[in-house]
């Protein structure tokens, strides 16, 4: 498996580790949506699935959430220590 180090975009993040969201989408909609989805700084996420076509779902305070590809790249994450 490989283990980030380094802060990097969630569509880069490799499955299955816990991860700490340092940022969210600038944009103030997406903010949002992803806040009610329990996707926010500082909170834990976990990609559950790498999804072909780019997206991907992840695992956040016990729900699945499914996120495009375009989102996932808006998301920083790092190893949750």
């Amino acid at each position: 498996m490989v283990r980030v180090t380094n802060p990097v975009p969630l569509r880069e993040a490799p499955a299955g580790s816990p991860l700490h969201v340092l940022e969210t989408s600038s944009d103030q909609t997406a903010r949002r949506r992803l806040a009610a989805q329990g996707i926010r700084v500082g909170a834990t996420v976990s990609v559950v699935r790498q999804a072909a076509g780019g997206g991907l779902v992840v695992a956040v305070a016990g729900a699945r959430v499914a996120i495009g590809e375009s989102l996932a790249r808006t998301l920083i994450v790092e190893p949750r220590a």
